[in-house]
């Protein structure tokens, strides 16, 4: 997702810096809006499964830093980036 929202940031800028704002047509725009509220809603989804995922082995250690997260259960270790 953050790579389609990146190239299409750059398809935007590009189009815009050599020709003007009125060359981009609807269907970008509407791609990048459609791609940034995804990105929102990934972020926003991304904790409560790993919440559903904490309920569900019980009990667990996580630790959070800037490496990422990693959980630790009984039966393994995860870690997220």
């Amino acid at each position: 997702m953050w790579g389609l929202g990146a190239f299409l940031a750059f398809a935007i800028a590009t189009t815009v810096l050599t020709q003007c704002i009125e060359a981009v047509d609807t269907s970008t725009w509407s791609a990048f809006m459609i791609s940034c509220l995804l990105l929102a809603a990934v972020r926003q989804m991304t904790p409560l499964g790993l919440l559903g995922y904490a309920r569900h082995r019980r009990e667990h250690r996580v630790t959070v830093d800037a490496s990422g997260i990693r959980t630790v259960t009984a039966w393994h270790t995860q870690e997220t980036g």
